[in-house]
């Protein structure tokens, strides 16, 4: 019960903030403040990374995991196919492991015409994937 009530809290505080946010900002609408609030307000993990625009991450098991981590990391964007395959390489999985994480994470994404973002799906796997993570360290 304890675990519902602070959900329902930290998803109206979100939603609290991001309706500031658009009153304070003419012009601005909810949605674009959620965007802001969201990427404002996502917590920070030393197993994640961003250098010169690419993210590395030092606990993904498969390249399926470090595509959701990676995913995950730049939501609420969207990332293309082909960066998120180059980002999974500089991982240093083959470009057929790259490859076919691509196409196992496709339950767990949207996508537009080759430019993923994840889904609920998506974002529960992602942090799942976190939460052992932090368990381990």
């Amino acid at each position: 019960m304890i675990q519902d009530t602070s959900i329902v809290d930290s998803i109206f505080n979100r939603w609290h903030l991001a309706e500031t946010v658009s009153y304070s900002q003419k012009g601005l609408d909810l949605a674009q403040a959620k965007i802001v609030v969201g990427g404002g307000v996502k917590r920070r993990y030393p197993f994640i990374e961003e250098i010169d625009g690419r993210v590395y991450v030092d606990t993904a098991g498969s390249a399926r995991d470090a595509a959701l981590l990676i995913l995950w990391h730049i939501y609420p964007k969207r990332m293309d196919e082909e960066s998120l395959r180059n980002q999974l390489v500089r991982h240093l999985y083959s470009k057929a492991n790259a490859n076919m994480a691509i196409v196992r994470i496709q339950g767990a994404v949207d996508n537009d015409h080759g430019f993923l973002k994840l889904s609920a799906v998506g974002i529960r796997e992602a942090e799942d994937l976190i939460g052992k993570a932090e368990k381990e360290h």
